[in-house]
């Protein structure tokens, strides 16, 4: 309930930015101020949500709560792109900042309604060094995992276009199908089967699936490999998120969900830029053998982790 209200504020400076439009830095200042509040409230209101379900749900219930969380995310950057572009072509950046305030508000009034969950007894603030050490083996895997996704999303299109392919588009959109089928329709296998469990078999498959794009002689192979791709990734972040929040006290699960998805925007942030880098000198398609690496080194921590939440 404080991170929409802010990030409907960042709308407002949007919508500021917007009917100033004179293209010089007080715009982008604005813009670039937008953006902080919007991370800020976006920080506090995944966090929050995710924690309310695992509280109205149940610890037992964790996938499935950051499963479906994730489809309502991914869900929200596909419709809010659209929504978005719509927006600019009819009344241009003020009417995205209006957009922007709209839908944070309609949230809240969705959300008022629902009972709080109270907070944990004997809730306690810990120094960031002793949360890091208590998730960090969670959050590398989940940032590993998360490399190939950003690989794709920033290479792929560019790859098909130095191999002469078509419909990059459509390769992209059987990776999001596989992803979201698989939330919709096994997101409690790490509640039923293990997380760790379904972790190795999932950064497997997205360690085949990079290889394929990788080493792809045609379209239709390296369709298969986002697939698999995507197969995989979708259930990393759950799995992860289960053992994180199982290796914290229970009035630290909050704090330890807001720091464990820090990896993950660590590993989108950072992918593009270095990435970039290696393929300038090594070609567009090594950005996916870097993926495959990742994925690999991932499987690699699994064990420790496996090791530690066994004792």
């Amino acid at each position: 309930m404080l991170g929409l209200p802010l990030a409907a504020v960042s709308g407002m400076v949007y919508g500021a930015a917007g009917l100033l439009n004179d293209g010089r830095l007080t715009e982008l200042a604005l813009l670039i101020v937008g953006r902080i509040l919007m991370g800020l409230g976006e920080s506090l209101f995944l966090t929050g949500l995710m924690t309310w379900g695992i509280g109205r749900l149940g610890a037992a219930r964790t996938g499935v709560v950051m499963s479906w969380t994730g489809i309502a995310i991914y869900a929200a950057i596909g419709l809010g792109a659209s929504a978005g572009l719509a927006c600019q072509a009819t009344g241009g950046l003020a009417a995205v900042g209006g957009l922007m305030v709209v839908v944070p508000l309609l949230a809240m009034a969705i959300i008022a309604p629902l009972p709080a969950v109270p907070a944990a007894i004997g809730a306690r603030r810990v120094p960031f060094h002793q949360m890091f050490g208590l998730i960090w083996r969670f959050g590398s895997v989940l940032a590993l995992a998360t490399v190939p996704f950003a690989a794709m999303s920033a290479f792929l299109t560019l790859d098909y276009a130095v191999r002469g392919w078509p419909h990059a588009g459509s390769t992209l959109a059987a990776f999001a199908a596989a992803y979201i089928a698989v939330r919709l329709f096994r997101a409690h296998l790490p509640d039923r089967l293990g997380a760790a469990k379904v972790a190795s078999g999932s950064l497997l498959l997205e360690t085949i699936g990079q290889v394929l794009v990788w080493a792809a002689p045609d379209p239709a192979v390296a369709i298969a490999g986002t697939i698999l791709t995507g197969l995989g990734f979708s259930l990393i972040f759950p799995c992860m998120g289960v053992l994180a929040t199982q290796a914290v006290p229970p009035d630290l699960r909050g704090r330890a969900l807001g720091n464990f998805i820090a990896f993950a925007d660590m590993a989108l942030g950072l992918t593009g830029p270095l990435v970039g880098i290696v393929t300038h000198w090594s070609g567009i398609a090594t950005a996916f053998l870097i993926g495959a690496i990742a994925t690999g080194a991932a499987l690699c921590l699994l064990p420790q982790i496996n090791a530690r939440t066994t004792q």
